[in-house]
């Protein structure tokens, strides 16, 4: 009789209760060094309600430069992007990915400063936006 099939779902289970565990309520806050600038983004979310609610605020030098709701960013499309900040800033575009945490990709006058480490499981929904798309869809996102 082989144990594999039930250990595997086992594992699976697990795997699914730690996802929304870790998914359920964040609160995240990014802080870059750019020349002579500090640039901060904050994003926080919460999908123990219904509907689930979330926001986002991106800083230059503590000062508010765009904010945004709730979403589930495209890997290939930023969804942010500013011009015109600052002499030193002409532009930022941030991307976002990820499956079980927000990974950012920050992007200075057409230069990327920083990136989060993307996991296996992040590769694979960054080479696969239709499942993107239908995660959007179902969670009405």
């Amino acid at each position: 009789m082989s144990f594999t099939a039930p250990l595997v779902i086992s594992f699976l289970f697990l795997v699914i209760i730690f996802a929304f565990k870790s998914m359920s309520k964040k609160s995240l806050v990014w802080s870059i060094k750019y020349k002579s600038h500090q640039i901060e983004i904050k994003n926080k979310y919460d999908f123990t309600v219904n509907p689930p609610t979330g926001s986002g605020n991106l800083l230059v030098d503590n000062n508010s430069i765009s904010s945004w709701g709730l979403l589930l960013p495209l890997p290939n499309k930023p969804f942010v992007c500013v011009s015109d900040i600052s002499e030193e800033i002409q532009s930022i575009e941030i991307y976002g990915a990820g499956a079980f945490r927000t990974k950012l990709s920050i992007k200075v006058n057409d230069e990327f400063i920083y990136q989060d480490n993307l996991n296996i499981i992040d590769r694979y929904l960054i080479r696969n936006p239709k499942l993107i798309e239908k995660i959007k869809r179902s969670s009405g996102l």
